[in-house]
């Protein structure tokens, strides 16, 4: 009995999908991860190149006052006041 070929030609189309599905996956992983980098890299940075702007036009910049906890460290109540990143405070 020959085999049919509207199968055989599903199956050589199923099998073209799936790389061409698995390739632009890769792909828009990839790109998110690279979004997300220079989200991050944003995030970081314009807030202290905003100020830093603000600080050569004359301006003064908000000053943020640092709440303390009872036992004397800083605040970790979630109201801003951390950084996200250490030592960029």
């Amino acid at each position: 009995m020959p085999a049919n070929s509207f199968k055989e030609l599903e199956k050589e189309n199923s099998k073209q999908f799936d790389e061409r599905e698995k390739r632009v996956r890769h792909n828009v992983n990839h790109s998110m991860g690279f979004f997300h980098f220079i989200g991050d890299i944003l995030e970081l940075f314009l807030p202290k190149l905003v100020s830093i702007f603000v600080n050569v036009t004359g301006g003064n910049g908000p000053k943020q006052e640092r709440k303390q906890d009872p036992e004397g460290g800083p605040s970790t109540d979630g109201d801003g006041l951390r950084p996200k990143y250490p030592n960029t405070h």
